[in-house]
């Protein structure tokens, strides 16, 4: 078994997606977020007028990749040994900001740090997993 852990701690994520898309009048002829009806319904500035209530704790501790797999010594006329083995990748990840894109969005460069690395378009990150077999002959 392999486990490789990873993470960030003692940054803060601007959350412009909440800002842009979390208030209930954000945008004329635009779908918002659930969190305009929710938590930010008392929000009743404007549009995007930017301030620190969209700045969030963006700790996290996500097990990125994990690897289970058994060894088989078969020792015949054609095969050494059979591996079978199963990996994850994106398992979980663990943090208190559970509110827009992966952690892994964010920049932590000190350029724009807490911002999204695409700011009008992402991908979400899929988890993914693999089975195989490696034979020795």
């Amino acid at each position: 078994m392999n486990l490789y852990f990873r993470g960030n701690l003692g940054y803060q994520i601007y959350d412009v997606h909440d800002l842009y898309y979390g208030l209930q009048d954000a945008a004329p002829n635009t779908n918002v977020l659930e969190s305009a009806y929710k938590e930010n319904r008392k929000i009743t500035t404007g549009k995007n007028v930017h301030s620190s209530y969209f700045v969030h704790n963006g700790d996290f501790m996500k097990l990125d990749v994990a690897t289970l797999g058994y060894t088989w010594n078969i020792n015949n006329k054609w095969v050494e040994k059979a591996r079978f083995y199963i990996t994850g990748r994106n398992l979980f990840t663990i943090s208190g900001y559970h509110r827009g894109l992966d952690k892994d969005a964010y920049c932590v460069n000190g350029m724009e740090p807490g911002l999204p690395y695409s700011k009008n378009g992402y991908y979400p990150s899929s988890r993914q997993f693999l089975f195989g077999i490696q034979l020795n002959f």
